[in-house]
């Protein structure tokens, strides 16, 4: 039974939720609700089959999926193809499903997932990038920023099958930067290029993780320390060592030399309206991230009046701290570099500061009863970001713990 907490899962890129069966929400179901849940749960299995990461998020990779545990997904163009070919049937096979005969619960996933499959097959009529965003890889999107941290902190490693299996995805991270280095090349053929300031950032950071040595890369730290560990034999460092210095770095190497053949030819600007079809684009992206069919003018104008009432507060508050001078900006500005608000931009600090924040989260999880009703099952523990990617990544970000905790 699929737990319900991991309901709003997204899968395999197609911009379509997990599948949660109806049968998880209700003890008896219609003949109506049955449909339902057959045809979620079969959205659901595909999802996992076609996302082995997914299925290691899930902690699904086991028994008769084992296979996926030493597998990574695909990412041609081929498969991107095939991905808006689902999202086109799946939208169409969800029309065919009425609300007639299903319990108040089963309409709201149904809505749900009305919601979620229309527009996955409305950007399946977009040529290019990946679901609602127009790159396949930014300064912070892509398989060089993505599966490093995933080896590191999300496959499992408690048997030597395991450790085989993560020599194995180490080849297949290899593949995946060259189905993506292949794809950002067809895309920029249609005239889709990342602007040249996010380009420089990501160009920095795939130097970065192309020059640093294998033995001093997470995932390798993190592959020789767990198997250490456990006691398993086998020079699982140095295989690990020899497939990131001879597949995955010139692999690297391939998508770094696509972005800098790019790079005279990309313009500063950022707008999606330099796009083809870029207001479609943009559309979708509004739909995705506020579930309304506002227009980019109504959202800005929402926007505007949100920062107004915000800047309010903040100038309240500033002004009781005997800041009053120049614009809400620039006083926070000079807040936020004030050094006793700091800490030192050093690797000994930084160390220091995730377990200042541990330390944090350690006296907020008793509190949370007081503002949540349903709770997590697993802890939050907080790590730093991969310094190959740490020039673009977010401040920060959640990985959700496997099924089984």
């Amino acid at each position: 039974m699929i737990d319900r907490r991991r309901l709003m899962l997204s899968s395999a890129g197609l911009g379509l939720m997990a599948a949660l069966p109806v049968a998880a929400q209700t003890p008896a179901m219609s003949p109506a609700e049955a449909r339902l849940d057959a045809m979620l749960t079969r959205w659901f299995e595909e999802n996992v089959d076609l996302s082995p990461e997914y299925a290691t998020n899930l902690g699904l990779d086991r028994g008769a999926r084992a296979a996926l545990a030493g597998q990574l997904r695909q990412a041609g163009i081929a498969d991107a193809e095939a991905d808006r070919v689902r999202a086109r049937a799946r939208w169409a096979e969800i029309r065919t499903v009425s609300e007639e005969g299903l319990s108040d619960q089963a309409k709201v996933s149904l809505a749900v997932y009305r919601f979620t499959a229309e527009g996955a097959a409305l950007a399946a009529d977009i040529p290019y990038g990946g679901g609602i965003g127009p790159y396949v890889v930014t300064q912070r999107s892509g398989a060089y920023f993505s599966v490093p941290d995933f080896m590191a902190n999300q496959h499992r490693l408690e048997t030597e099958a395991d450790a085989e299996a993560f020599i194995s995805r180490l080849s297949a991270f290899a593949r995946l930067l060259d189905q993506e280095s292949e794809r950002i090349t067809a895309d920029a053929a249609l005239g889709v290029m990342l602007p040249g300031f996010l380009m420089d950032k990501t160009l920095t950071q795939l130097r970065t993780l192309r020059d640093t040595p294998a033995y001093d890369m997470a995932m390798l730290q993190a592959l020789i320390r767990k198997t250490d560990e456990r006691n398993m034999g086998g020079d699982w460092g140095a295989q690990a060592a020899s497939v990131i210095d001879t597949e995955i770095k010139p692999a690297l190497n391939r998508q770094i030399a696509v972005f800098e053949a790019q790079r005279p030819s990309a313009t500063e600007d950022a707008g999606a309206w330099k796009l083809p079809q870029g207001d479609s684009v943009y559309a979708l992206a509004l739909r995705a991230f506020t579930t309304t069919d506002y227009s980019a003018q109504d959202i800005h104008d929402i926007g505007l009046e949100q920062v107004a009432a915000i800047q309010g507060e903040i100038d309240t508050i500033l002004r009781g701290m005997g800041m009053t001078e120049g614009s809400v900006g620039s006083r926070i500005k000079t807040l936020s570099e004030d050094p006793q608000h700091l800490w030192p931009n050093t690797d000994e600090a930084k160390v220091a500061l995730i377990g200042s924040l541990n330390r944090q989260m350690e006296e907020l999880e008793p509190l949370l009863p007081r503002v949540f009703n349903t709770l997590p099952g697993a802890r939050v523990e907080i790590r730093r970001v991969p310094p190959s990617i740490e020039l673009g990544a977010p401040g920060g970000y959640y990985q959700a713990a496997s099924l089984d905790g």
